[in-house]
């Protein structure tokens, strides 16, 4: 647990130069004959690309049903079962779960560096807080669909026969939103280190 702290502290901490203990590699990073130098990137590179292959998997799921429902003349019931389970556009199947999982899982690493950045003070706290919070709540959104439920009052409110390129009309309040965090989030975005930017 304090190798963990310590990692956090190192890459997401401000180091004091007086504070030798901090400056060093946590144990579980440093080179050793029984530990791989590239350990970290090793990590994240098996987890990008197990995400890429599941992903990629899903994608060809989805083409292989639609085709299949294309070419049975959507009559065949199986087929209709199958793409309801991997169809990208229906709700509560495995595309929609593969989702709601990055996203919770994105939610709960911004809550640790939420919680990080509290312990040190940090200005930008309440921002991270914010973006955990985004994160899971777009998670809830994915599995519940909440975004749809905007879309009856927000046409009868635009156009109730023809709202045009808000026929989705839910994106109306979704750029509303989104204007609003960008001016939000602007001066924190400038201040992450160009790599993460």
């Amino acid at each position: 647990m304090e190798q963990a702290i310590n990692f956090f502290r190192t890459h997401f901490g401000r180091v004091s130069s007086t504070d030798s203990e901090l400056k060093t590699e946590p144990d579980f990073l440093e080179r050793s004959t029984d530990t791989p130098s590239n350990l970290i990137s090793f990590g994240r590179r098996r987890v990008v690309g197990g995400l890429v292959v599941l992903a990629t998997i899903l994608f060809a799921a989805n083409l292989a049903v639609l085709i299949a429902d294309y070419l049975t003349g959507y009559d065949l019931k199986t087929v209709q079962r199958l793409a309801k389970v991997f169809s990208v556009d229906y709700e509560l199947n495995a595309p929609a779960f593969f989702s709601t999982l990055i996203l919770l899982f994105s939610s709960v690493l911004l809550a640790v560096i939420t919680y990080f950045k509290q312990k040190q003070r940090d200005q930008y706290v309440w921002h991270w807080a914010v973006l955990s919070f985004g994160f899971l709540f777009m998670a809830y959104d994915e599995m519940a669909s909440a975004h749809e439920k905007l879309v009856e009052p927000m046409r009868a409110l635009l156009a109730e026969n023809n709202p045009g390129v808000f026929y989705f009309a839910w994106v109306v309040p979704g750029i509303v939103l989104v204007t609003i965090l960008g001016f939000f989030f602007l001066r924190f975005w400038w201040k992450l280190p160009p790599k993460t930017r």
